[in-house]
């Protein structure tokens, strides 16, 4: 059984190379004054992801896409899944900015939820039929 986002154990966290940010972060923004202070990488421990599921929820609700949720994050079905991977921006270690990237699976893409008539039954080979 794989683990869920907020069960990542210290043992399964691996952190990326400095130098492998400072790379992608130079041939992605050079010369950008925002991101010099950013650091970018891989959410792998659970305060980071407590962070970006917050961020995402409070943005989401500032703008009208959802209702506020007691628990203050903002989180679906996919988000408990192996594949899932959320990448962060930080500053000063604080989550400033979040991006999720969900494989395709026997639960679909969450944009067949929004897209249904342009997806014709699904967007990815995951998707059953």
């Amino acid at each position: 059984m794989s683990a869920s986002p907020l069960q990542t154990t210290h043992a399964e966290t691996v952190s990326s190379p400095t130098t492998s940010r400072s790379r992608l972060k130079a041939g992605w923004f050079q010369n950008d004054p925002l991101a010099d202070g950013l650091d970018f990488g891989l959410a792998t421990d659970r305060h980071t992801l407590e962070q970006a599921f917050r961020l995402q929820h409070d943005q989401y609700v500032a703008h009208g896409y959802m209702d506020a949720h007691p628990s203050g994050w903002r989180l679906s079905l996919h988000n408990a899944l192996s594949a899932t991977r959320v990448f962060v921006a930080r500053s000063g270690g604080r989550v400033v900015g979040t991006m999720t990237l969900i494989a395709d699976s026997p639960l679909g893409l969450p944009m067949e939820e929004i897209y249904t008539d342009e997806s014709g039954g699904g967007f990815g080979a995951g998707h059953g039929s």
